[in-house]
């Protein structure tokens, strides 16, 4: 049954998850239920279909029309590389800029004013909503995040000068 899935479940990243929370509990209590013979045709017409109709309305992106630039400009002043990323979809972060020691990065995040809803580019020039953006050090990015601060009324452009010390990165 596991190998039945496995192709639903590599499609998940570019889908809502509620949708398939809900629905994975219920296949798996109608197989225990009805036994292996039904579930397996059932449960790969319905992996099909979900694999084929979803994706359309899965991936939610931000209008590009609406968007302005907003640039966070951060200075590694450290001697360890700095990794910037946002979250996206709750579980999925996209890399924004890697800094090597001594170098800057301006992070291409873009602001909608009028949804007030903070976007980040992906490599198909789709915006994608922000959730929220960090940088830490190279490696261990998450675990020594520095939140940055996206405002959700009237932003401001940011420089950040971040160096990492024993008890993550500290920006000012």
């Amino acid at each position: 049954m596991l190998r039945l899935i496995k192709p639903v479940i590599s499609l998940l990243p570019l889908l809502d998850y509620s949708r398939y929370v809900f629905t994975s509990v219920v296949l798996f209590s109608v197989n225990w239920l009805w036994g292996p013979c039904f579930m397996r045709s059932f449960l790969l017409c319905t992996s099909i279909f979900l694999g084929l109709a979803v994706p359309a309305a899965g991936g939610k992106t931000v209008d590009a029309d609406s968007l302005v630039a907003m640039p966070i400009d951060v200075r590694n002043s450290g001697s360890a590389p700095i990794l910037c990323q946002a979250e996206i979809a709750h579980w999925f972060s996209l890399d924004l800029a890697r800094i090597p020691p001594g170098e800057n990065a301006s992070l291409d995040l873009r602001f909608d004013t009028q949804s007030g809803t903070w976007a980040a580019m992906n490599a198909r020039g789709e915006a994608l909503p922000v959730e929220r953006a960090w940088c830490g050090v190279e490696g261990h990015a998450y675990e020594t995040r520095w939140d940055l601060k996206l405002g959700r009324s009237r932003p401001q452009p940011q420089q950040l000068d971040c160096r990492a010390e024993s008890a993550g990165l500290s920006c000012r």
